[in-house]
């Protein structure tokens, strides 16, 4: 048992909310912890519902779920389950739930403050840790939001490349002499014309699929070199 104590400290002092903490300290906060096992497709958390539990996850992995049960981003140990909650007194941000047999230890929100106000080392690191976690947060969040602007501009130009470009085959096809409804769906035809990526290390086949697709009036798949 002492063994088992001693190597949950050790897990403990390396998650972020608890780091800096000493043992004894660690110690005293892993006497208010219960052990729990949690089943595949459990929910853990819901979100909405009053963050009134500290979660740390030991063995198995969890899953934050949508409200349409779509999981999304995977928790893996060793880690903690609703740290901020458990501070300030907001509800769940989120609904988790097992993807696999898991083990996690639950400490109720209100032995948590019970120690928090007895031990101001305690709480003064603990505070500490978690704004440290949510200032990571943020900075990760905003460059999420900067690589998707850039990723959304981009996507924006290169269909306004792309309309552009139909713009002006229509325009060529219609100076020819196609009717304009025809052009239109002679271009919405070839767009949508499935295509076959052909892969072969022969230089010599690749000439001759180059060439048999010039001198095909049949739809030929694209090469690559």
């Amino acid at each position: 048992m002492q063994d088992r104590t001693k190597e949950l400290v050790e897990v403990l002092k390396k998650i972020p909310l608890f780091h800096g903490l000493p043992p004894t300290q660690i110690r005293l906060i892993l006497g208010q912890c219960s052990a729990k096992s949690v089943d595949p497709a459990t929910k853990v958390c819901v979100r909405g519902k009053p963050s009134d539990e500290l979660y740390v996850l030991l063995t198995g992995k969890l899953a934050i779920v949508t409200d349409d049960s779509f999981r999304g981003a995977t928790i893996r140990p060793v880690t903690t389950v609703g740290e901020m909650g458990s501070i300030t007194g907001q509800p769940w941000s989120a609904t988790v739930e097992a993807v696999s047999p898991s083990r996690i230890l639950i400490i109720q929100k209100a032995n948590l403050d019970i120690i928090l106000r007895g031990q101001r080392e305690v709480k003064s690191r603990i505070f500490e840790n978690a704004i440290r976690m949510l200032s990571d947060k943020l900075v990760h969040d905003n460059v999420g939001m900067r690589d998707f602007l850039s990723a959304k501009a981009r996507f924006t130009q290169d269909g306004s490349r792309l309309k552009r470009r139909l713009n002006i085959a229509l325009d060529m096809l219609v100076e020819k002499g196609m009717p304009r409804e025809e052009a239109e769906a002679e271009i919405e035809a070839r767009d949508s014309m499935p295509r076959i990526l052909v892969v072969d290390n022969e230089p010599v086949a690749r000439e001759l699929l180059v060439k048999w697709k010039k001198r095909s009036s049949r739809p030929m798949p694209s090469t690559a070199t």
